[in-house]
C-alpha cells in the first residue's frame, strides 16, 4: 500500500483527546513492517501526539478504523445491515444534492 494512501485514510480520524480533524501535513510515516504501518500524529487543535498503528493486509483492513465512540459502535451494531434499495436510494439521493443540508434535513 502507498503511503499517500495511508496518509488520507488517517485523516479520516479524529483527535481522541478534542476531536479534531488531522491533516495530512499532520500525520507522519514512522515506518512499516510487513503490512502494519506505524504513524505519529500531532492535533493542529489542541496539540496532542498520538502514535497510531495501521493494519493492513492485501488492500483490505484487519481492523476497524472508525472514529465512532465505543457507545455509537455498540448502538450501530444492533441496527440491522444496508439493504440495496437503501444504497439505492441513497445514491439516487446524493445525485441531485446540492449540499444544502439546512433545507434537505430541515429541524423541526
Amino acid at each position: 500500500m502507498d503511503e499517500q494512501v495511508v496518509r488520507r485514510l488517517i485523516t479520516n480520524l479524529k483527535c481522541r483527546h478534542c476531536g479534531g480533524q488531522y491533516g495530512s501535513g499532520d500525520i507522519q510515516v514512522l515506518g512499516q513492517h510487513k503490512e502494519t504501518w506505524f504513524l505519529s500524529a500531532h492535533c493542529p487543535h489542541c496539540q496532542n501526539e498520538g502514535l497510531l498503528a495501521l493494519s493492513v493486509n492485501r488492500g483490505h483492513f484487519r481492523q476497524l478504523v472508525t472514529d465512532l465512540t465505543p457507545q455509537e459502535i455498540g448502538r450501530t451494531a444492533q441496527l440491522p445491515p444496508i439493504s440495496a434499495d437503501e444504497v439505492l436510494d441513497i445514491h439516487l439521493f446524493l445525485r441531485d444534492f446540492d449540499g444544502d443540508f439546512t433545507a434537505a434535513f430541515p429541524s423541526e
